[in-house]
């Protein structure tokens, strides 16, 4: 047999050397390199719904022949097998590993190069690491963090992989960046830093201080009511939908400029306001209504539709959308054709509109905005669909600063109902990955710099179950290495390690789940009531609530200091984090039917929202919390 240098194959083909050597069968190693979709597969491993991924059976055939040969001690045949299949297949193949699991081609690729014998391992390094010591040398040259990466995603069974590894974990400490701390210790192959890291992430005094959690100084509860700002449009049919609302923390700007404000978008408007006073930041043009961005062009008269009312804050900048979400199989005069994604400069005090982003500028024609955008680092990110005879979805990355697209991503395909707006799809930064949950239930992560699908799970699919619009106000959550996310049913909530998508636990919900959020390492789910389960292992905590539909929960908990904010039909209650323990009881004027409410903090004020507008409470200063009198 002849040598292998510099990953290049010599000598015998290597289709004619397994058939000599190991009788394997040669149609295996000349079957196409094409790819098939997930519908390849049988329907009872995988729901029709995933039609789109890049998923490749024939890779997965080749595995299979790669476990042969190192059954078969056949290092060189199994090495060269593998470089032949990393340079047939697209980046962003995907391959099953397990019933409903999907794991990134060269992921998967490194997980059998890192479970080699010893023999093998040292064989592969002997090859390898050559190559991953021209990338270490280059880190050390330029400090290019590129090389780090490319180190720990390509060549993480070599004796590089681990400097590299801790490299990459030191620089996100730096950062704050515990979400990417906690996913990459796993990857440090020695066993004693992995325990010392752990310990220290565990600690959260000895996290960096930018990401500790905390109140604003000496507030722990609220008081009196203070401003209320209602909704623009409030004859919308679906009276569930939220207005969304966000609140800055910073000084930004000019002096003078406000230091907290808060955005009130009900998906026609947007509208910036001081967070203390309620009254607008910034003048306009709009008679009767300042500090207002409104949406490019009118709804159809008539048309029952559901508003996109999103956006986030990073820095000095807004970033909403604005329009109507797509609505799934109907007539192509009733899809709409314009909804938004604006970028508004906070700085100047004129709310100036630095780029906008309509749909009719996405990738494709057809597509929408249907979901909340997220930010991390320069990047915007926000889900986007097609709705059409079979709706198509994805994820797309825009440059903060100018709008530009930066990659976009298809990540499957969802059901629905005729005539009725697509379920937006959910996402949550987890460090350097974005965790992705579909309206079908199908959880994916994705890497935030390139949009690349590191793997994805359809554990949570039920093929036969319709989407229940709006019964789950927040499906999807992320912490402690873990990403966790509810059935269709919300009854059942499961946890992935951030790595490679593997379930961790799962957990049956007593009450029908209605949006799940963390605090600190807990998970909180709310429903009729509202329960704690500790998120690395799904262990029950502690539940707050009654049978008496009057006591009910109406919208998803937000976490403060020491203290969880609940609201429920007629009440607001603050609980302790460690024992669920009522603290603080505040009556709601609901009116006969009680809306679904979220909860956004600033420094002065709570701030409730729902489809009617916002209204905050003040912040009280006291020492320690209030108790409540009475309870429930």
């Amino acid at each position: 047999m002849s040598a292998v240098s510099s990953g290049s194959l010599t000598g015998m083909r290597l289709d004619d050397y397994l058939w000599i050597r190991s009788g394997l069968m040669r149609s295996l190693l000349l079957t196409a390199w094409g790819l098939v979709t997930v519908s390849a597969l049988t329907a009872a491993e995988v729901p029709a719904d995933l039609v789109g991924l890049s998923v490749s059976v024939p890779a997965e055939k080749q595995l299979a022949v790669f476990d042969q040969l190192v059954a078969d001690r056949e290092w060189e045949a199994a090495l060269t097998l593998i470089e032949r299949l990393v340079s047939a297949e697209s980046p962003d193949i995907l391959v099953r590993i397990a019933p409903g699991q999907f794991l990134d081609l060269r992921a998967a690729i490194q997980r059998r190069l890192s479970g080699l014998p010893d023999a093998g391992l040292a064989f592969y390094r002997r090859r390898a690491d050559p190559l991953a010591q021209r990338l270490w040398d280059r880190y050390l040259a330029e400090r290019d963090e590129t090389a780090l990466q490319q180190i720990v995603e390509q060549y993480a069974a070599t004796s590089i992989a681990g400097r590299a590894t801790q490299s990459l974990i030191e620089r996100a400490w730096r950062y704050g960046d515990i979400e990417s701390v906690e996913r990459l210790i796993p990857q440090l192959p020695d066993g004693d830093l992995r325990l010392a890291w752990l310990s220290q992430v565990s600690q959260p005094e000895m996290r960096p201080r930018s990401h500790r959690k905390s109140s604003p100084a000496g507030y722990f509860s609220v008081g009196a009511w203070g401003w209320h700002s209602p909704s623009t449009i409030s004859t919308w049919p679906d009276p569930g939908t939220l207005v969304a609302v966000s609140t800055a923390h910073a000084a930004i700007g000019r002096p003078g400029t406000p230091r907290d404000l808060v955005m009130v978008n009900d998906g026609w408007q947007i509208r910036a306001l001081r967070e203390d006073t309620g009254t607008a930041y910034w003048p306009s043009e709009i008679a009767g209504d300042p500090g207002t961005v409104v949406q490019l062009e009118l709804p159809e008269e008539n048309l029952s539709l559901q508003r996109v009312a999103e956006g986030v804050f990073s820095g000095d900048r807004y970033f909403g959308i604005l329009g109507d979400r797509p609505i799934w199989n109907t007539r192509p005069r009733l899809i709409p054709e314009e909804s938004s994604l604006s970028a508004l400069d906070l700085g100047t005090g004129e709310g100036r509109v630095l780029w906008r982003v309509a749909s009719r500028d996405l990738p494709e024609s057809g597509w929408g905005f249907h979901g909340p955008p997220v930010v991390r680092g320069q990047l915007l990110l926000a889900p986007i669909c097609q709705a059409g005879a079979q709706t198509q979805l994805a994820i797309a990355a825009w440059d903060g600063d100018s709008g530009q697209l930066v990659w976009w991503r298809r990540i499957g395909t969802a059901l629905g109902q005729p005539g009725t707006p697509v379920e937006a799809t959910q996402l949550v930064v987890v460090g350097d990955r974005i965790a992705v949950r579909t309206s079908r239930g199908v959880v994916l992560v994705l890497d935030v710099q390139s949009g690349r699908i590191c793997w994805a799970s359809t554990q949570l699919v039920e093929p036969s179950q319709e989407v229940s619009p709006g019964e789950t106000v927040r499906c999807l959550a992320a912490c402690a290495g873990g990403v966790y996310a509810t059935d269709l049913s919300g009854l059942a909530i499961q946890s992935f390690r951030v790595n490679d998508g593997t379930m961790q636990w799962t957990q049956s919900c007593t009450t029908r789940c209605r949006g799940i959020t963390m605090a600190a390492d807990q998970l909180l789910i709310a429903g009729s009531r509202l329960s704690c389960l500790r998120a690395r292992s799904g262990q029950f905590l502690w539940e707050q609530g009654l049978d008496d539909p009057a006591a009910q929960g109406t919208g998803s908990p937000i976490w403060e200091g020491d203290v969880i904010y609940w609201p429920t039909r007629q009440a607001l209650f603050g609980l302790e984090v460690q024992t669920g323990r009522i603290v603080e009881r505040r009556t709601l004027s609901t009116g006969s039917r009680p809306e679904p409410t979220t909860l956004v903090a600033g420094r002065s004020v709570l701030i409730l929202s729902t489809s009617t507008g916002a209204t905050a409470l003040r912040w009280e200063q006291e020492s320690t919390p209030a108790e409540s009198n009475g309870g429930r």
